[in-house]
């Protein structure tokens, strides 16, 4: 089994790449929505085969996917500004 770091670094982008295609297809109506079921799979993928604790399952998830949409921010925006 690979190492969550490199889970991560193979989840993470394919996760905003499919975020992004969804927005420029017009499939995308909630950004929110989409972060929230892919944070449901993260939690669950931790807990399941990383063996994380309930107060550990979101050490998986990016912060600014939680804080983002709390703020009014996009996901999408933040990452282009990153890049």
């Amino acid at each position: 089994m690979i190492s969550k770091n490199e889970f991560l670094e193979i989840v993470i982008p394919k996760a905003l790449t499919l975020l992004e295609e969804r927005k420029n297809s017009r499939a995308l109506e909630s950004e929110a929505d989409f972060l929230a079921g892919a944070m449901l799979v993260l939690t669950m993928v931790n807990t399941e085969f990383y063996e994380a604790t309930h107060n550990e399952s979101m050490d998986i998830v990016p912060p600014m996917w939680v804080l983002g949409p709390m703020s009014g921010r996009s996901v999408l925006e933040e990452a282009k500004n990153e890049s």
